[in-house]
């Protein structure tokens, strides 16, 4: 009776260890991610937390590594920071707040602990360098279900599956809001991604061409788009430019928008609502406007 209380005191005691062994490793595994791409101080940023809610964060960090006693991140925490590029949240964070990481535009890493449970509606909003949410084996399916729902890449890493722990070498398969790229010429820019609408601005070109034909839609990473807009400074300084075609779904075109093309003396839009003021170029351009659908 006895060897079989200790055979049981064993057995749960070795259960009790590799769970430490896994949250050890973790630990290693996420610190080597963070110090092997920036030597920075992890320590150097200022944390505000109640009652376990992260609710602020101060600092010029690169590289966060939140602390142990945060249990959840609140919402809008690092909205709008443009500096951090990884973060490293540790074992015991049971939620990430709506909006928590909204426009974070370096943001490239995030590594999540097995202890998460849910994710906020557009925590990673308008992340458009956000290359991978590190997951490890055993995360809740919920979680990474709603990884795949948002369109979040996502990776394994730590777990029985991969120890791979390098990130640098992965491309964005999601376009992101805010995300750019560019297509026969023209630089467009993610400004609405949902289950309804998906738009981009036109928010530059990469040569300077005579005649520019801005299309209805286009397609990136097997998305389509409506092209809606263009945007300020969009073809600024394009000496050569003559003539611009505007598509059908064109419905506003952003002050300064052709400013400093001297040549310029069309731009023919397609859709007779769209909006628009002499603001779109300099004082004294001599280009006409044609509205033709």
């Amino acid at each position: 009776m006895e060897g079989m209380e200790n055979y049981k005191f064993w057995k749960t005691y070795r259960k009790e260890l590799n769970l430490e062994m896994k949250k050890t490793i973790y630990y290693v595994l996420a610190a080597i991610v963070l110090l092997m791409a920036n030597k920075c101080d992890l320590s150097a940023a200022e944390f505000d937390i109640t009652n376990g809610v992260l609710t602020a964060v101060r600092g010029e960090d690169t590289e966060i590594m939140l602390p142990s006693d945060v249990k959840e991140i609140g919402e809008d925490v690092f909205a709008g920071n443009k500096k951090i590029s990884r973060v490293y949240i540790p074992e015991g964070v049971i939620s990430i707040g709506s909006h928590a990481f909204d426009d974070c535009s370096s943001l490239s890493v995030v590594l999540l602990p097995l202890s998460i449970e849910s994710i906020g509606a557009d925590a990673f909003s308008g992340c458009p360098e956000l290359m991978t949410v590190g997951y490890r084996d055993g995360t809740k399916k919920s979680v990474v279900n709603w990884l795949i729902e948002n369109e979040i890449q996502y990776k394994l890493y730590g777990g029985e599956q991969s120890n791979d722990i390098s990130f640098d070498d992965m491309k964005i398969y999601y376009p992101q809001l805010n995300q750019t790229f560019t297509k026969n010429n023209i630089i467009y820019k993610i400004i609405k991604k949902d289950k309804k609408n998906m738009e981009v601005s036109v928010s530059g070109c990469d040569k300077d061409k005579k005649i520019i034909k801005i299309p209805k839609t286009v397609t990136f990473q097997r998305k389509t788009y409506k092209i809606t807009a263009i945007a300020e400074g969009a073809f600024k300084r394009k000496s050569h430019l003559y003539k611009v075609i505007a598509g059908k779904n064109i419905r506003k075109i952003e002050n300064s928008a052709f400013i400093n093309c001297k040549k310029l003396s069309i731009i023919a839009i397609k859709n007779k609502k769209c909006i628009y003021n002499k603001k779109i170029a300099e004082k004294g351009s001599k280009f006409k406007i044609i509205i033709k659908e």
